[in-house]
């Protein structure tokens, strides 16, 4: 099987934009830990890397590849969402906790995207002085990024040839827009465009705004470079 993705295809939003660069970020990072080429690490998943350009080939079973490339990049620790993408083991864990929050806020804010055991908490200090502050965050077993293989292939562990629908946590603004016509009023992608989808809260940014107006409820701001 071999996918080639290139920030000219003119079926490419900007939230396709943004994915292909996390898939490139992603890529590029596994390649660094020495993980490109060995089967068993990602199943003989093998990736050519350009500017503009990604394109991926592998021998084995579709489904079994790309379950194993979702699980190395989305990962959690400490019951965090970590982006293999971002490094996240080496970021200051104030970062960590924020890209996680904002994340249930924005593409995963809907109960039924992610599993959750408990709250959580960590704490840090700012340059070293004390005293720490303490950050609680909802602490998560899973998310629907990890397992989203199942959906990408068929119950033949093949790449789907159909396009398959899209909801909203994959592509922020995709909903039914009437139940009484969902067939009709539902979004479609090709399976290899919902791959791309999938990798693009790794590239995107977030910022946790605080309103006077609803002091109770934190808001978030999800910003597409």
């Amino acid at each position: 099987m071999e996918l080639e993705f290139d920030l000219s295809n003119p079926s490419f939003t900007w939230l396709h934009c943004a994915g292909l660069g996390g898939l490139w970020m992603t890529l590029n990072q596994l390649e660094k830990e020495g993980k490109k080429g060995h089967k068993d690490d990602l199943d003989g998943l093998d990736w050519q890397l350009t500017s503009r350009r990604v394109r991926l080939n592998w021998e084995g079973e579709d489904f079994e590849v790309l379950k194993k490339l979702l699980q190395e990049s989305f990962q959690i620790k400490d019951g965090l969402i970590c982006f293999r993408g971002l490094d996240s083991s080496t970021m200051k864990i104030e970062s960590q906790v924020i890209i996680h929050r904002a994340m249930l806020g924005t593409f995963l804010q809907h109960n039924s995207t992610h599993k959750s055991k408990a709250v959580d908490s960590k704490s840090f200090s700012l340059d070293g002085n004390q005293p720490e502050l303490v950050i609680n965050y909802k602490s998560l077993t899973s998310y629907i990024h990890q397992d989203f293989a199942s959906k990408l292939c068929d119950k033949n562990g093949k790449l789907q040839t159909k396009q398959i629908q899209v909801a909203g946590w994959l592509q922020p603004g995709a909903v039914v827009r009437h139940m009484a016509f969902a067939a009709n009023t539902s979004f479609y992608e090709p399976p290899e465009l919902a791959l791309i989808l999938l990798f693009a809260p790794v590239a995107c940014c977030y910022f946790i705004l605080k309103s006077q107006l609803r002091e109770q409820r934190s808001q978030y701001a999800l910003v597409i470079p």
